[in-house]
């Protein structure tokens, strides 16, 4: 740059004219340079930028050049456009950024040269910039300051294309804060405005003082208040057709009571009232009142379980008869679903109604007071306990004269209670060196969409296992018509774990860890609907030399998501028994029993598992039932063919549909061929 400069100055620059204000610097120097800037991706170029000489700074025909803006002469294939130079033209007058330096928002948005405007009012449009706004011309002094400070009725505002006029009401309340007003009419550069009409421009000085005004949003020191009470800019949102007043939403006030209101960044009334905001025109006009403003209040209260219906209730606390009202009500993240409601204490209406989130009064009368007016029901939608906020917006009420009432919402919460889930481990047995498996339960009120659940067993006797199989094609998945070793004799290959009815479609992936076998499993649309019962089967090998040993099984990981997604649900846990008896079947060697015989069950009495030995002389059904003493089925034991040998069966004091059974004697009978014993045995709790 300082090249440039010295070019400049030996080709015959007379630098003092560009002295406007005779304080012996020039004010700003452009410089454009050829081909595209480094922004457009090619690092090798220059970065359009706005800075000084610093060192380098030169003093030619008494002056001194040292402030410089630099742009490229290409944009995007194209000679560049006049917005940038007009927004860097802009800073070498003094004026900073209006928009977020930080990128986390959109600070003034399109609307503002020094913001976002230099791409065109309507964002795609650089060779028609924004005009500057109201505040940057009164900071370059090119406006005419005119301080609004009574009471006033259809005051008229002509458009800035043509006149410099903007109006400044202060914040009655806070000296650090005011509104500035123009009229922003689709002329000159501002063809393009998305809508025409006044702008409010909400500003605080002691963020206006710093070269970053607008990186602290909501709290913006040049802040466009937005006639669609979107606040799409301080979300990172874009400017749009509902910023102007009264815009696309026709919002022809700004007050306490409106959204977006006139109270001050800190949320404090400003006792600014603007109404009657004219349509968009030439010459537009508006009201403007100072005062205090009548406010009423109005907040719920509710609670509930989790996943169920909660009762809520809406209160009201007003000084003057309300005979008109409706209000928009929902929870956030809409968690709540509204199933009933119904007037209550001092309200009385012809009748209510709510329809798409809206809840319509329809003749009501509700006399001055504080207490509840409305009573709901609501289904809470979510398996965790939480505070879910309540939000009234767009509120509505008036008083028997037709005048507009002022409702103020309080902080609103309904406080969803958790629920406790239970997981527990059925009784498994089996005998020493076999196999066994056990079933992992889980009792939930709300619907679980995936789980990760590690169980471990001490002393080590278990160890999960699937069924051996041959991996013809090498996929090291067990496949249709492969060879397996069939552990539990019931024909079907065995995995490691299983699903149950209850989790049949979900994924599911096993792996083992210091906390032992770690089930992680879930369905993203197919939860675990409520109830109770097995969700999965854990199959083992039994250690050898391990006959009449008790395994304890307990969690150490559980983490449950409901179908929401929200994690970590409370619950509860039962450790699980596994016990190991003596295995008495026969080995290849041994001599098949001579006769059929059914022992007698050991223990007995017992509490709450028992072992049944009997003898097969021969191949054949077998079936043993367990029966009451008035005769009625229990619990079907075996209903399958079998070998010859000696055997055994356990029965853990549950019947068929695996709840306990009381305590009492019981009857227990086999069937093989044409033999049937049965024996008594006695269950103690």
């Amino acid at each position: 740059v300082r090249a440039l400069v010295d070019m400049a100055e030996a080709a015959g620059m007379d630098w003092n004219q560009f002295d406007n204000d005779g304080d012996g610097t020039v004010e700003g120097l452009t410089i454009v340079h050829a081909g595209p800037g480094a922004e457009q991706g090619d690092l090798s170029n220059i970065w359009s930028h706005r800075w000084n000489l610093g060192n380098l700074a030169v003093q030619y025909d008494g002056v001194l050049i040292s402030d410089y803006c630099i742009n490229p002469e290409i944009q995007s294939g194209n000679v560049t456009a006049i917005g940038v130079i007009c927004h860097e033209f802009g800073h070498i007058l003094g004026l900073p950024d209006l928009y977020d330096t930080d990128y986390s928002s959109s600070g003034a948005g399109k609307l503002a040269l020094m913001a976002s405007g230099s791409w065109g009012t309507a964002g795609n449009t650089p060779w028609y910039p924004s005009a500057m706004n109201a505040w940057s011309k009164l900071e370059m002094g090119w406006g005419n300051n005119v301080l609004l400070n009574t009471n006033l009725q259809n005051i008229d505002i002509e458009q800035s294309f043509s006149n410099n006029t903007v109006y400044r009401i202060n914040n009655q309340n806070d000296n650090t804060e005011y509104w500035l007003v123009e009229n922003r009419q689709r002329r000159g550069t501002d063809i393009n405005m998305h809508s025409p009409g006044l702008l409010f421009w909400h500003i605080d000085t002691e963020k206006t003082n710093g070269w970053s005004p607008n990186n602290d949003e909501p709290h913006y020191g040049v802040g466009l208040e937005q006639a669609d009470g979107l606040f799409d800019l301080e979300n990172d949102g874009t400017s749009d057709a509902g910023d102007p007043y009264p815009g696309s939403t026709g919002n022809h006030k700004l007050s306490r009571c409106t959204t977006p209101n006139s109270n001050s960044y800190y949320d404090l009334p400003s006792f600014v009232s603007i109404e009657n905001i004219s349509t968009p025109d030439s010459i537009m006009t508006f009201d403007l009142s100072f005062g205090e403003i009548t406010t009423n209040d109005i907040y719920g209260i509710g609670s509930g379980n989790a996943f169920d219906v909660g009762n809520l209730v809406i209160f009201i606390e007003n000084t003057e008869t309300i005979t008109a009202l409706q209000f928009d009500f929902f929870s956030n993240s809409n968690i709540l679903s509204i199933e009933s409601l119904e007037l209550t204490g001092r309200a009385t209406a012809d009748s209510i109604s709510y329809f798409d989130q809206t809840i319509y009064f329809y003749n009501p009368v509700i006399p001055p007071g504080d207490g509840a007016i409305l009573s709901l029901e609501v289904f809470a939608n979510t398996g965790t306990g939480q505070e879910i906020e309540l939000i009234f917006d767009d509120i509505a009420a008036a008083d028997s004269e037709e005048n507009e009432m002022c409702l103020l919402p309080h902080p609103s919460y309904f406080t969803a209670l958790n629920l406790t889930q239970t997981v527990s481990i059925d009784t498994g047995y089996s005998v020493a060196g076999g196999s066994g498996a056990f079933n992992i339960n889980l009792d939930n009120s709300v619907p679980i969409r995936s789980t990760r659940i590690a169980v471990k067993d001490s002393p080590n006797y278990l160890t999960p296992a699937a069924e051996p199989f041959t991996d013809n094609n090498g996929n090291t998945f067990w496949d249709d018509n492969e060879p397996f070793t069939d552990w539990n004799n019931d024909s079907t290959w065995t995995p490691m774990v299983e699903l149950t009815e209850r989790t049949a479609n979900w994924v599911l992936n096993v792996y083992e860890t210091d906390d032992g076998l770690v089930i992680l499993a879930g369905n993203s649309v197919e939860t675990i609907a409520i109830g109770s019962g097995p969700i999965f089967i854990v199959n083992n090998l039994i250690k050898s030399n391990t006959a009449n040993s008790q395994v304890d099984i307990e969690f150490t990981i559980v983490e449950l998501t409901d179908m929401y997604g929200n994690p970590y649900l409370n619950y509860e846990a039962t450790t699980g028994v596994f016990y190991i008896t003596e295995n008495m079947s026969n080995s290849e060697t041994d001599v098949f029993p001579r006769k059929f015989q059914l022992a007698q069950n050991y223990p007995n009495p017992f509490n709450p598992i028992t072992t049944l030995r009997y003898d097969l002389p021969e191949n054949g059904l077998v079936t043993i039932i367990i029966y009451d003493m008035l005769g009625k089925q229990v619990k079907t034991l075996i209903n399958q063919t079998q070998d010859a040998g000696s055997r055994s069966v356990f029965w853990n004091a549950t019947n068929d549909y695996g709840k306990p059974v009381s305590a009492g004697i019981y009857l227990y009978q086999i069937q093989a061929g044409g033999h049937l014993q049965t024996k008594k045995m006695v269950l103690l709790k």
